[in-house]
Formats: C-alpha cells, sequence, structure tokens
C-alpha cells in the first residue's frame, strides 16, 4: 500500500455486496476492542453462517480489515480476479484478514468467503482499504493518510518510530497539514517504552482557536504491550474545501509524547499520486539539490582555504625560526673565531 489509500466501510452496501442470509450490522455493540483500537465508525458486519464478500475496485492494492481470532474454527478464503491470496495470521481484534499488492493498475474483484461451523461463532469483518488507481480522483473518500506521507508538515523534534509512526518529546514541536476535506481524524499509538507522565498539545483549524488536548502514557496492558489506532482527536465537521490543521506539543521529554500514526480525512478529494496540482493543496516541501550542492562546494572552499592558510602560517613561522637560528649560529661562530 502507498502512503494513502481508501477506506470502505462494512456500513457501504452500494460497494460492498454481502452474499448469504445472515449478515447483520453490529453497530456501536462493542465500544472497548482492546489496545488495537475500535472499528472503523464503530461498526462491524458479522454472521453466524458461511456467506460472502464482493468488492469491485479500481487501483493496485488491497486490504480487507476485522476482528481475527485464531482460536476459533471460523475460516475465510480471499480471491484477487478469482485467483488466491494469503491470509492475515495474526489473533488481534483489529487484523488484516487478507491483503494483496502490487496489482495491474485496472478494475478488479475482490471476494472474501467465510466459513462458519456453528451458530456460536461469528465471522467478522470491518473496512476494506485500497490504492486507487494512478490519477483517479479520491473525491467525497474516507482517506487514509500515513505518518510517512510527504506531505504531512513535521517541524523539528520529530522522528520516526519503527514502522509504527512519528513521535517528539521536543517542547513546542510543530506538525501541519493542509487538506480538503469536512473533517480529519489523530490516531496514536502508545508504547510501553513512552512516559506515563500525562501531558497535553493544542490543534487549531485555519488558525482558529487552539482546541486543548490531553496526551496520555501507558496504562494497564499498555506498559506490556504497544497499543494501536487509538483515536487522539476528530475536528469538528466543517465547511467542505480547503483547511490547515496546526498542532503544537506542550510536553517535554520527562512527560508522554505525542505520536502520530495515520490520518483519516472524510469526503477527501485528491488522487494519488498527484494530489496537489488537482486540488490546489500544496507540494510536499523538497529539498533544493542546487543549494544543497552549492552550500557543501562553498564549505569545501573555504575549509580548503583554511587549511591552505594554516600551512601558509606554519610556513612563515618556520622560515622565521630558521632564520633566528642562523643569526643565533652566525653570532656563535663569530665568537669562537674571536676565543681562537
Amino acid at each position: 500500500m502507498t502512503t494513502r489509500a481508501v477506506i470502505v466501510d462494512d456500513t457501504d452496501d452500494a460497494r460492498i455486496e454481502y452474499e448469504g442470509s445472515s449478515w447483520l450490522n453490529y453497530e456501536n455493540t462493542v465500544t472497548d476492542f482492546g489496545r488495537f483500537g475500535t472499528p472503523v465508525g464503530q461498526t462491524l458486519h458479522g454472521t453466524h453462517t458461511s456467506g460472502g464478500i464482493s468488492f469491485v475496485f479500481t487501483g493496485t492494492a488491497t486490504q480487507v480489515w476485522g476482528p481475527n481470532d485464531l482460536n476459533t474454527n471460523v475460516t475465510w478464503a480471499c480471491s484477487i480476479d478469482g485467483n488466491a491470496i494469503s491470509n492475515g495470521d495474526v489473533s488481534v481484534n483489529a487484523a488484516i484478514l487478507c491483503s494483496k499488492d502490487q496489482l495491474a493498475d485496472k478494475p478488479h474483484t475482490l471476494r472474501l468467503d467465510a466459513v462458519v461451523p456453528d451458530t456460536d461463532h461469528i465471522f467478522w469483518f470491518d473496512h476494506i482499504q485500497y490504492t486507487p488507481s494512478l490519477g483517479e480522483s479520491m473525491e467525497n473518500e474516507t482517506i487514509y493518510i500515513d505518518s510517512s506521507d510527504p506531505w504531512l508538515d513535521y517541524g523539528s523534534g520529530w522522528s520516526p518510530m519503527f514502522d509504527m509512526g512519528h513521535t517528539t518529546e521536543q517542547t513546542g514541536a510543530t506538525f501541519d497539514f493542509e487538506f480538503i476535506g469536512i473533517s480529519l481524524a489523530w490516531y496514536t499509538f502508545i508504547a510501553p517504552s513512552f512516559s506515563s507522565n500525562p501531558t497535553s498539545a493544542s490543534y487549531t483549524i485555519d488558525g482558529g482557536t487552539p482546541v486543548v488536548l490531553t496526551v496520555t502514557g501507558p496504562s494497564g496492558m499498555e506498559v506490556l504491550s504497544t497499543s494501536f489506532n487509538q483515536k487522539l482527536f476528530q475536528t469538528p465537521d466543517l465547511p467542505m474545501g480547503r483547511h490547515k490543521l496546526s498542532v503544537v506539543y506542550h510536553g517535554n521529554d520527562h512527560t508522554a509524547p505525542l505520536s502520530l500514526g495515520y490520518l483519516v480525512v472524510q469526503n477527501g478529494t485528491g488522487s494519488i499520486p498527484d494530489l496537489s496540482n488537482a486540488d490546489g493543496v500544496r507540494t510536499p516541501k523538497k529539498r533544493n539539490v542546487g543549494a544543497i550542492v552549492g552550500g557543501v562546494l562553498s564549505g569545501l572552499v573555504f575549509i580548503i582555504v583554511l587549511v591552505l592558510g594554516f600551512r601558509f602560517i606554519q610556513k612563515r613561522k618556520r622560515q622565521r625560526q630558521i632564520r633566528r637560528h642562523r643569526k643565533k649560529y652566525s653570532n656563535l661562530e663569530r665568537d669562537m673565531k674571536f676565543l681562537r
């Protein structure tokens, strides 16, 4: 998957086709889903009997997400255009059930078939993510934006933490992001190594009144394992259009760091990969290669001049010492002749 993807929730019956008579929409029935966060939109589809899901998309990669309990006898199989793809093998409440990348950039049909042995068990499905075809509009979509996305403007003090996201412990560290949509949500992760001392951060939209946030560290099971998909905040609904998110961290290296795993933009627009030119969103910052090369060359010239100057001074110093020695020995030789 690229740094951006479209999220299609399980409630999107217009695009996701459910096969089987026992599929039910479970909405807000489970709010505490452990250290891997709540389902997208706090909704799940589940079936007590065998059933299927099909989804048509145009793009180059896809993932199917849902709770996965490997201790049950519930099984499933996924395919793309009739070709089997591998299943996930992690037993967590928000798992990749199956995925496939490096697909040909064309229309595809994703299919999942679940086998439920009895009514005491349920197969759960949460959402689908897919990478759209190059240049395809993502208007009115829900967009996943990874923390490594080049359009994210990290100020000083931020650093990546393995493949989990980015963190900062620097007081006053800033983050800016321009987006087009009606709302934005910020998702964090909490590692056992984080300080447990709570602190604060704040965000503004379009330079408005700052909203103060509480940033917490690990507690409970989080002191043993990292928690993911933890929503720190979601903006209120905004007028459809271009907006700027600005975040400031108010903690320090003795308090819980601010982390970013990913962002989710509702009713976003844009395309992959040219997200800026189509909709007026700024292009990501790029290093000025000419300026960098010029700076390096200037530095090298300065060092060379400094070395040559030092050698010149040393040479002059040695010449003065030689002249003094010659004068000294000349006087000594004259005195010796006088004594003889």
